[in-house]
């Protein structure tokens, strides 16, 4: 049902006279110290935790941190970009564009 919602959702944004992106992340790693209320999640972050360093080895483009999240929302919203969804390799590489040179 939530896939259901969050697509209706997404397509009334978009429809929006407003420029709307999506934001489709995949497996989320919460920042240390945050706590998530829904049990279900927290049940899954405690038994399923260990697998994200392996999970960033196979499946890059798969997870990201919570931290990234916010800063890839941060970057679309500043770079107000033609691209409309954004997963996590296209969060991924919004970043990494965004990272100053050396």
């Amino acid at each position: 049902m939530w896939a259901r919602v969050k697509g209706q959702t997404e397509n009334a944004v978009m429809a929006l006279p407003l420029r709307g992106y999506g934001i489709r992340p995949g497996f989320i790693r919460p920042m240390p110290g945050v706590r998530t209320k829904t049990r279900l999640y927290a049940v899954a972050y405690r038994t399923l935790g260990w697998l994200y360093p392996v999970l960033a080895r196979v499946a890059p483009n798969h997870v990201i941190t919570s931290e990234e999240l916010g800063r890839a929302m941060l970057a679309i919203a500043a770079r107000r970009p033609d691209e409309r969804i954004f997963d996590t390799a296209s969060m991924k590489a919004i970043i990494a564009a965004d990272r100053p040179t050396r």
